[in-house]
């Protein structure tokens, strides 16, 4: 109650770019992310579900909850939500970082079901030992599963992306001709590994009669 407050950083700016915002040295950190990409017409019934997703997970009550329950009725995960409750308390700040769309095939920020409206980063990230990140993970899969449905959310590739391959494939308009791509200079699966295989599901013909075999 008294030495908390003390070592709160003072005047520290929230909102600037990222090239003054993300200085951590990431490395020097054990922790784990998970990062969903609404666009943003999206933001902000996004951001009051998950506030309250959030307070229902710590076992508090919702601030919007109206909203709330309006959204996870139409995709079915009401009651789930309400299963979960008191079972995880995130601990770390939610961070928002905006993201021009650009002109790649499957990268987060590519033109999505809303044309070429920009897309808001989410960044969900925890310090929770290894052995005990159950709840985060349970967490999280709620969020991006939850958001998926609602606003065609992305899960940034190089963090932990609970999305399944069905879901995923939905949420890129140009997942065809990727696939295409892949099939035309990748048809043996060289430069593929169980990560990509996983994730996007794309195999081509030869590469099926090399796993017969």
């Amino acid at each position: 109650q008294h030495v908390l407050p003390l070592l709160i950083i003072r005047n520290w700016r929230v909102v600037d770019d990222s090239s003054a915002q993300l200085v951590m040295e990431h490395e020097l950190f054990r922790h784990v992310e998970t990062e969903v990409f609404v666009q943003r017409d999206d933001l902000h019934s996004a951001t009051l579900l998950l506030a309250d997703i959030m307070l229902a997970f710590a076992g508090r009550e919702m601030l919007h909850e109206e909203h709330t329950e309006t959204c996870l009725t139409q995709i079915g995960k009401l009651s789930e939500l309400r299963r979960n409750q008191g079972t995880y308390t995130h601990h770390y700040p939610i961070c928002f970082r905006r993201v021009l769309v650009d002109e790649t095939l499957v990268s987060m920020a590519c033109s999505g079901t809303r044309g070429d409206e920009d897309w808001y980063a989410i960044s969900m990230i925890s310090y929770q030992w290894p052995t005990d990140r159950d709840g985060f993970f349970a967490f999280a899969e709620f969020v991006a599963h939850s958001f998926a449905s609602l606003f065609h959310t992305r899960c940034h590739w190089g963090k932990h992306n609970p999305l399944d391959p069905s879901t995923i494939e939905n949420s890129y308009p140009a997942m065809v001709e990727f696939d295409s791509i892949v099939r035309r200079f990748d048809s043996t699966g060289a430069f593929k590994n169980d990560w990509f295989r996983e994730l996007f599901q794309l195999e081509s013909e030869s590469e099926k009669g090399l796993t017969d075999r």
